[in-house]
């Protein structure tokens, strides 16, 4: 990136939008009403935080044979099933997981995707090194990991190179829901929590506010009070 970029960037201000818990489709209107947003060049971009109630997401690499139970069975117990556009297969989203849905447009930052995605893991990396927690990339294995297990998953869209979707980190996370699937389309690996890893309960705002300052350092940019 040339010195002129990271000095745009450093000028630019992003807001921040805390949705709380929310159903995953009401937060995927919210997305693309800011995606619009973003793309008609009114705001410089949106970070927006979340929780969701219980549900599997299938994106566009989705298996039918990455469901270990039934669909019916997994109704049966409340949990949502919804294909979207997102890149990548499977994965659960619950309460005590912080989603971040960056909504950034890449024509003022670098138009590479594979960059914006080992960025996001990065955010990811500085987050979690506040709690001494170590974790690491995989090489062809999209999203943060540790010794324990896989604690980030990732899961980007774009349109018009204005991306949205995004990150789900892994705090208080029920990860029984995990065993009902092979995470992101892989049988072979294990998914932890923060909370597993240090025995205790993660404050979720705390996290929210580290995981801002990280998406500031790395992404060079400023934002706003969260709303």
């Amino acid at each position: 990136m040339s010195d002129t970029k990271i000095l745009i960037a450093h000028t630019m201000k992003y807001k921040v939008l805390d949705l709380g818990l929310i159903d995953f489709n009401k937060a995927y209107i919210i997305q693309k009403e800011n995606l619009n947003l973003v793309k008609s060049g009114n705001c410089d971009g949106v970070i927006i935080l979340a929780e969701h109630t219980p549900v599997f997401t299938i994106g566009r690499l989705k298996s039918a044979d990455n469901f270990i139970l039934s669909h019916d069975k997994i109704r049966s117990l409340g949990i949502d099933i919804v294909h979207t556009d997102r890149g990548g297969d499977i994965t659960f989203h619950g309460p005590g997981q912080i989603i971040a849905y960056p909504i950034f447009n890449l024509n003022k930052h670098e138009r590479d995707m594979h960059k914006f995605l080992r960025s996001i893991e990065e955010v990811a990396m500085k987050a979690l090194s506040h709690y001494a927690i170590a974790s690491f990339r995989i090489t062809g294995r999209t999203g943060c990991w540790t010794d324990s297990g896989k604690i980030a998953s990732i899961g980007i869209g774009a349109s018009s190179w204005v991306t949205y979707h995004g990150m789900a980190l892994n705090a208080n996370t029920e990860l029984r829901f995990f065993e009902m699937i092979n995470p992101c389309g892989y049988k072979d690996i294990k998914t932890t929590s923060m909370k597993e890893m240090m025995g205790h309960t993660v404050d979720m705002q705390v996290l929210k506010a580290r995981l801002l300052e990280s998406f500031e350092k790395v992404f060079k940019i400023k934002l706003l009070q969260t709303l």
